[in-house]
Protein backbone atom coordinates (compact mmCIF):
# COMPACT_ATOMS: atom_id res chain seq x y z
CA UNK A 1 0.00 0.00 0.00
CA UNK A 2 0.86 3.29 -0.81
CA UNK A 3 2.40 4.67 2.50
CA UNK A 4 1.31 8.97 2.06
CA UNK A 5 -2.37 7.41 1.23
CA UNK A 6 -2.44 5.43 4.23
CA UNK A 7 -0.81 7.89 5.99
CA UNK A 8 -3.74 10.27 4.79
CA UNK A 9 -6.40 8.02 5.36
CA UNK A 10 -5.43 7.64 9.00
CA UNK A 11 -5.29 11.15 9.52
CA UNK A 12 -8.37 11.73 7.91
CA UNK A 13 -10.40 9.02 9.83
CA UNK A 14 -8.37 10.27 13.21
CA UNK A 15 -10.25 13.84 12.48
CA UNK A 16 -13.20 12.12 12.23
CA UNK A 17 -13.57 11.35 15.77
CA UNK A 18 -12.52 14.79 16.98
CA UNK A 19 -15.62 16.48 18.51
CA UNK A 20 -16.21 19.04 16.01
CA UNK A 21 -15.52 22.70 17.96
CA UNK A 22 -17.79 26.04 17.86
CA UNK A 23 -16.33 28.55 15.89
CA UNK A 24 -14.84 31.02 18.63
CA UNK A 25 -13.51 34.46 18.76
CA UNK A 26 -12.94 35.52 22.16
CA UNK A 27 -9.98 37.04 23.65
CA UNK A 28 -8.81 36.41 26.74
CA UNK A 29 -10.12 33.11 26.66
CA UNK A 30 -7.71 30.40 28.47
CA UNK A 31 -7.25 27.06 26.34
CA UNK A 32 -5.86 23.76 28.02
CA UNK A 33 -4.92 20.73 26.84
CA UNK A 34 -6.18 18.43 29.17
CA UNK A 35 -5.05 14.83 28.11
CA UNK A 36 -7.36 13.79 24.81
CA UNK A 37 -9.14 17.23 25.13
CA UNK A 38 -8.82 20.65 24.55
CA UNK A 39 -11.10 23.62 27.66
CA UNK A 40 -11.81 26.67 26.97
CA UNK A 41 -12.23 28.79 29.83
CA UNK A 42 -13.96 32.37 30.14
CA UNK A 43 -11.98 35.23 32.12
CA UNK A 44 -14.64 34.40 34.95
CA UNK A 45 -13.79 30.53 34.81
CA UNK A 46 -17.04 29.46 32.94
CA UNK A 47 -15.97 26.09 30.85
CA UNK A 48 -16.55 24.86 27.43
CA UNK A 49 -15.32 21.84 25.76
CA UNK A 50 -13.56 23.10 22.96
CA UNK A 51 -12.75 19.61 21.15
CA UNK A 52 -12.27 15.89 22.38
CA UNK A 53 -10.95 12.39 20.80
CA UNK A 54 -7.82 13.93 20.91
CA UNK A 55 -4.35 11.62 21.01
CA UNK A 56 -2.40 12.74 23.87
CA UNK A 57 -2.62 16.60 23.55
CA UNK A 58 0.65 18.93 24.12
CA UNK A 59 1.21 21.74 23.02
CA UNK A 60 -1.06 25.24 22.29
CA UNK A 61 -0.49 28.07 20.14
CA UNK A 62 -2.19 31.15 18.14
CA UNK A 63 -1.00 32.59 14.83
CA UNK A 64 -1.49 36.01 13.86
CA UNK A 65 -4.70 35.56 12.36
CA UNK A 66 -6.70 33.42 15.34
CA UNK A 67 -6.13 29.94 14.60
CA UNK A 68 -5.26 27.48 16.92
CA UNK A 69 -2.39 25.26 17.11
CA UNK A 70 -2.39 21.41 19.33
CA UNK A 71 0.58 19.43 19.24
CA UNK A 72 -0.17 15.67 19.69
CA UNK A 73 2.16 12.83 20.82
CA UNK A 74 0.61 9.62 18.77
CA UNK A 75 -1.66 9.51 15.43
CA UNK A 76 -3.70 5.92 15.78
CA UNK A 77 -1.68 3.96 18.54
CA UNK A 78 -1.19 5.15 21.51
CA UNK A 79 2.75 5.20 22.26
CA UNK A 80 3.55 5.00 18.45
CA UNK A 81 5.95 8.27 18.33
CA UNK A 82 4.11 9.48 15.26
CA UNK A 83 3.30 13.10 16.49
CA UNK A 84 1.22 15.36 14.43
CA UNK A 85 -0.18 19.09 14.50
CA UNK A 86 -3.75 19.98 14.45
CA UNK A 87 -5.25 23.50 13.18
CA UNK A 88 -8.48 24.60 14.24
CA UNK A 89 -9.53 27.49 11.77
CA UNK A 90 -11.90 30.48 14.61
CA UNK A 91 -14.66 29.30 12.18
CA UNK A 92 -14.12 25.52 13.74
CA UNK A 93 -12.45 23.78 11.07
CA UNK A 94 -10.28 21.22 12.19
CA UNK A 95 -7.14 20.01 9.80
CA UNK A 96 -3.74 17.98 10.17
CA UNK A 97 -1.14 20.79 9.78
CA UNK A 98 2.10 18.75 10.24
CA UNK A 99 2.44 14.82 10.72
CA UNK A 100 4.76 12.15 10.10
CA UNK A 101 8.03 10.48 11.98
CA UNK A 102 9.77 13.71 11.59
CA UNK A 103 7.75 15.05 14.77
CA UNK A 104 8.51 12.45 16.87
CA UNK A 105 7.41 13.54 20.83
CA UNK A 106 6.36 16.85 19.90
CA UNK A 107 5.84 19.37 23.09
CA UNK A 108 6.12 22.97 23.10
CA UNK A 109 4.73 25.14 20.49
CA UNK A 110 5.15 28.84 19.65
CA UNK A 111 4.72 31.08 16.49
CA UNK A 112 8.10 33.75 15.42
CA UNK A 113 6.87 37.49 14.36
CA UNK A 114 6.81 35.95 10.55
CA UNK A 115 4.52 33.82 11.22
CA UNK A 116 6.59 30.26 11.35
CA UNK A 117 5.64 27.86 13.88
CA UNK A 118 8.30 25.88 15.86
CA UNK A 119 7.97 22.91 17.78
CA UNK A 120 10.34 21.79 20.44
CA UNK A 121 10.17 17.46 20.58
CA UNK A 122 12.28 14.95 22.81
CA UNK A 123 12.62 12.47 20.15
CA UNK A 124 12.93 9.97 22.45
CA UNK A 125 16.43 7.70 21.63
CA UNK A 126 16.78 3.74 22.82
CA UNK A 127 19.50 3.00 24.98
CA UNK A 128 20.21 6.23 27.23
CA UNK A 129 20.96 5.66 30.44
CA UNK A 130 20.89 8.06 33.32
CA UNK A 131 22.05 8.03 36.56
CA UNK A 132 19.17 10.08 38.93
CA UNK A 133 20.31 10.35 42.92
CA UNK A 134 23.27 8.23 42.19
CA UNK A 135 20.98 5.06 40.98
CA UNK A 136 22.00 3.93 37.45
CA UNK A 137 18.70 3.06 35.40
CA UNK A 138 17.04 4.44 31.80
CA UNK A 139 15.75 7.67 31.41
CA UNK A 140 13.24 6.98 29.44
CA UNK A 141 12.71 10.61 28.63
CA UNK A 142 16.12 11.63 27.74
CA UNK A 143 16.17 12.47 24.23
CA UNK A 144 18.06 14.56 20.85
CA UNK A 145 16.94 18.08 21.16
CA UNK A 146 15.12 18.84 18.42
CA UNK A 147 13.80 21.97 17.54
CA UNK A 148 11.53 21.99 14.26
CA UNK A 149 10.65 25.44 12.42
CA UNK A 150 7.90 24.95 9.76
CA UNK A 151 6.78 27.74 7.44
CA UNK A 152 2.92 28.50 6.86
CA UNK A 153 3.49 26.57 3.74
CA UNK A 154 4.93 23.52 5.54
CA UNK A 155 8.59 23.43 5.27
CA UNK A 156 11.00 22.47 7.81
CA UNK A 157 14.03 23.20 9.45
CA UNK A 158 15.08 21.29 12.18
CA UNK A 159 17.51 22.92 14.45
CA UNK A 160 19.44 20.58 17.36
CA UNK A 161 20.12 22.35 20.53
CA UNK A 162 23.14 20.48 21.72
CA UNK A 163 24.29 16.98 19.92
CA UNK A 164 26.69 16.03 22.67
CA UNK A 165 24.26 15.89 25.19
CA UNK A 166 20.55 14.48 25.97
CA UNK A 167 17.71 16.80 26.66
CA UNK A 168 14.05 16.62 27.92
CA UNK A 169 12.24 20.00 26.27
CA UNK A 170 8.48 21.18 27.22
CA UNK A 171 8.40 24.73 26.92
CA UNK A 172 8.82 27.09 24.25
CA UNK A 173 8.37 30.92 23.82
CA UNK A 174 9.54 34.08 21.72
CA UNK A 175 10.72 37.30 23.49
CA UNK A 176 10.00 40.71 21.91
CA UNK A 177 12.72 40.57 20.19
CA UNK A 178 12.23 37.18 18.21
CA UNK A 179 14.40 35.44 20.45
CA UNK A 180 13.15 31.93 21.23
CA UNK A 181 13.51 30.49 24.71
CA UNK A 182 13.57 26.56 25.07
CA UNK A 183 13.12 25.03 28.52
CA UNK A 184 15.89 21.92 29.39
CA UNK A 185 14.26 19.83 32.45
CA UNK A 186 17.16 17.57 31.99
CA UNK A 187 19.93 20.25 31.45
CA UNK A 188 18.94 22.50 34.24
CA UNK A 189 18.77 25.37 31.36
CA UNK A 190 16.98 27.72 28.75
CA UNK A 191 18.58 27.91 25.53
CA UNK A 192 18.15 30.84 23.16
CA UNK A 193 17.29 30.54 19.87
CA UNK A 194 18.59 34.15 18.32
CA UNK A 195 16.50 35.00 14.50
CA UNK A 196 20.14 33.97 12.77
CA UNK A 197 19.40 30.53 13.84
CA UNK A 198 22.50 30.91 16.37
CA UNK A 199 21.75 28.60 19.97
CA UNK A 200 23.19 29.82 23.24
CA UNK A 201 22.65 28.93 26.67
CA UNK A 202 20.50 31.95 28.18
CA UNK A 203 20.05 30.97 31.80
CA UNK A 204 20.61 28.27 34.00
CA UNK A 205 17.47 27.58 36.06
CA UNK A 206 16.41 24.69 37.97
CA UNK A 207 14.24 22.20 36.09
CA UNK A 208 12.35 24.27 33.99
CA UNK A 209 9.45 23.47 32.41
CA UNK A 210 7.23 25.96 31.42
CA UNK A 211 7.78 29.00 29.60
CA UNK A 212 6.17 32.85 28.58
CA UNK A 213 7.16 36.03 28.14
CA UNK A 214 4.86 39.08 29.96
CA UNK A 215 4.43 42.12 28.27
CA UNK A 216 7.60 44.43 29.66
CA UNK A 217 9.99 41.16 28.31
CA UNK A 218 10.45 39.46 31.72
CA UNK A 219 10.71 35.42 31.34
CA UNK A 220 8.56 33.59 33.87
CA UNK A 221 9.55 29.94 34.09
CA UNK A 222 7.67 26.96 36.19
CA UNK A 223 9.59 23.79 37.31
CA UNK A 224 8.55 20.59 38.62
CA UNK A 225 9.03 21.77 42.48
CA UNK A 226 6.12 24.10 41.62
CA UNK A 227 8.06 27.31 41.60
CA UNK A 228 6.99 30.01 39.14
CA UNK A 229 10.26 32.02 38.58
CA UNK A 230 10.35 35.94 36.64
CA UNK A 231 13.93 36.45 34.98
CA UNK A 232 13.94 39.92 34.20
CA UNK A 233 15.69 41.17 30.45
CA UNK A 234 18.87 41.76 32.56
CA UNK A 235 19.35 38.57 34.30
CA UNK A 236 17.95 39.30 37.62
CA UNK A 237 15.63 36.66 38.62
CA UNK A 238 12.82 36.90 41.40
CA UNK A 239 10.65 34.12 42.97
CA UNK A 240 6.84 34.23 42.23
CA UNK A 241 5.65 31.68 43.74
CA UNK A 242 6.74 28.61 45.17
CA UNK A 243 5.82 24.89 46.24
CA UNK A 244 2.70 24.87 44.45
CA UNK A 245 3.52 20.87 42.88
CA UNK A 246 5.38 19.95 39.84
CA UNK A 247 3.83 23.03 37.07
CA UNK A 248 4.46 22.41 33.56
CA UNK A 249 2.37 24.95 31.19
CA UNK A 250 2.43 28.76 31.62
CA UNK A 251 0.31 31.17 30.25
CA UNK A 252 -0.14 35.42 30.76
CA UNK A 253 -3.53 37.41 29.91
CA UNK A 254 -3.68 40.94 28.87
CA UNK A 255 -3.96 41.95 33.13
CA UNK A 256 -0.56 40.14 33.67
CA UNK A 257 -2.13 37.60 35.51
CA UNK A 258 -0.41 34.02 35.31
CA UNK A 259 -2.50 30.51 34.71
CA UNK A 260 -0.25 27.68 35.75
CA UNK A 261 -0.90 24.36 34.93
CA UNK A 262 -0.66 21.26 37.45
CA UNK A 263 -1.01 17.88 37.01
CA UNK A 264 -0.28 16.60 39.43
CA UNK A 265 -0.06 16.42 43.49
CA UNK A 266 0.58 19.05 45.72
CA UNK A 267 1.85 19.03 49.54
CA UNK A 268 -1.18 21.37 50.40
CA UNK A 269 -3.90 18.60 49.03
CA UNK A 270 -4.81 21.34 46.66
CA UNK A 271 -2.62 21.03 43.39
CA UNK A 272 -3.78 17.94 41.59
CA UNK A 273 -4.91 18.80 38.17
CA UNK A 274 -5.77 22.01 38.35
CA UNK A 275 -5.28 25.66 37.01
CA UNK A 276 -3.44 27.92 39.20
CA UNK A 277 -4.01 32.02 38.37
CA UNK A 278 -1.37 34.14 40.18
CA UNK A 279 -2.11 37.90 40.62
CA UNK A 280 0.14 40.78 39.72
CA UNK A 281 0.19 41.14 43.82
CA UNK A 282 1.37 37.50 43.99
CA UNK A 283 -1.69 36.01 45.51
CA UNK A 284 -2.96 32.34 44.25
CA UNK A 285 -5.95 30.87 43.63
CA UNK A 286 -7.38 27.29 41.96
CA UNK A 287 -8.82 28.87 38.60
CA UNK A 288 -9.69 25.17 37.46
CA UNK A 289 -10.12 21.90 39.05
CA UNK A 290 -11.58 18.71 37.59
CA UNK A 291 -8.99 18.25 34.77
CA UNK A 292 -7.54 15.15 33.57
CA UNK A 293 -3.49 15.84 33.38
CA UNK A 294 -3.59 19.48 32.07
CA UNK A 295 -0.31 20.25 30.72
CA UNK A 296 0.18 23.49 28.13
CA UNK A 297 -2.06 26.68 28.16
CA UNK A 298 -2.49 29.78 26.00
CA UNK A 299 -4.27 32.68 25.95
CA UNK A 300 -6.68 33.47 23.17
CA UNK A 301 -5.00 36.62 21.49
Amino acid sequence: MNTNIYLTTLLAALLATFTPPGAYANPGDLYVTDNSSIRRYEPNGTEHVFSTGLLRARGLAFDGTGNLFVATLDTAIRGDNRGQILKFTPDGIATVFAAGAGLKSPEGLAFDGAGNLWVTSNYFSAGVFHAPFGNPGPLANAGEGRVTEITPSGERTVLHLDPTTYHQNFGIAFDGQNNLGVADNLQSGIYKIAPDRRITILISASDPIGLAFDGTGNLLVSNIEGDITKIAPDGNQTLVVSGLGELRGLAIDKDCNIFAASPFFAPDGDGHDVIYKILPDGSVSVFANGLDAPQFLAVEP
